[in-house]
């Protein structure tokens, strides 16, 4: 086993305030005995400790992350080195994201993640397990989360040949809320193409309850909820600047009721019938319906 301990990387100026990466710990656990055998070197596992990845954008579109000059050109046909990689892990990591210009911000705390596969093989099932102790979103002025508990179980067959990425018996979790989804992203014709639908196999109301801050972060043990919801939609077509990709998102609410435990005061007969659309590429194009 390696380790190295207490890394940094700095950008360059005008970003050199910003530090891009801190590591508190990398180790890897390396198989010697292939390397002197086969002229390859054989990592069993890569685990990083305490990473904190810190991506800033300016109000001039710098980022802090473009950090190395355009390399010229290497001849590699002489290399024969082969290199193996089996698992991966990472332990309390945190990950965020600023944008200045668009008052975006995105923050991932707690960060526990481990991948596996053949990944010296040009097709491969990456198996993954996430999970994010507090997530914050913040796109173009608007919140999207505060402070979420995500988990996310991944099994992604993946074509490096063909640049596709099959999605197989897929689940994400935010805070109570389950979600299933399948479906494929590649590149085609030079742009990231996809196309996902997804499900809640969940029909609990108190689930839905948990995307609430107020709620989920104030004795949301306590409460107690009556009813049914049911969560589905697709997202499909093509995406990168300044592109979204078409998507439909369906949220239904029935005979929903809640109140806290012991409380006399109880909201009853909640009824939502949502679905927000974007048949186009911008956001100017999203429809929101709602009925109650």
């Amino acid at each position: 086993t390696v380790s190295l301990d207490s890394l940094r990387l700095i950008p360059r100026p005008p970003l050199s305030q910003d530090t891009l990466v801190r590591i508190g710990r990398i180790s890897l656990a390396v198989d010697l005995v292939r390397f002197f055998r086969h002229d390859k070197i054989s990592v069993k596992t890569i685990e990083v400790v305490a990473p904190v990845l810190s991506l800033v954008q300016n109000r001039r579109g710098q980022g802090n992350w473009q950090i190395f000059k355009p390399a010229a050109a290497t001849d590699t046909t002489a290399s024969r080195m082969g290199f193996e990689l089996q698992s991966y892990r990472i332990v309390d990591g945190t990950i965020s994201f600023t944008d200045s210009a668009k008052d975006s911000r995105i923050r991932l705390e707690g960060l526990s993640h481990h991948g596996s596969g053949n990944f010296s093989a040009r097709q491969f099932v990456l198996t993954t397990q996430t999970a994010i102790a507090k997530a914050r979103a913040r796109m173009n002025g608007m919140t999207y989360l505060t402070e979420a508990e995500l988990a996310a179980d991944l099994n992604v067959a993946v074509d490096l040949d063909r640049q596709h990425f099959q999605l197989r018996e897929n689940s994400l979790r935010i805070n109570q809320v389950l979600l299933h989804f399948d479906g494929w992203f590649a590149q085609q014709d030079g742009k990231p193409q996809l196309d996902v639908t997804f499900n809640s196999p969940q029909t609990d109301f108190k689930q839905i309850l948990s995307l609430i801050p107020v709620l989920y972060k104030n004795r949301f043990n306590d409460l107690d909820a009556d009813g049914l919801m049911a969560i589905n939609g697709r997202v499909h077509g093509a995406m990168g600047e300044g592109i979204l990709p078409a998507f439909e998102i369906n949220v239904d609410v029935n005979d929903g009721a809640f109140g806290y435990r012991g409380q006399a005061a109880r909201m009853e007969d909640v009824r939502l019938d949502l679905a927000v659309n974007n048949k186009g590429t911008k956001t100017d194009d999203v429809v929101v319906d709602l009925r109650s």
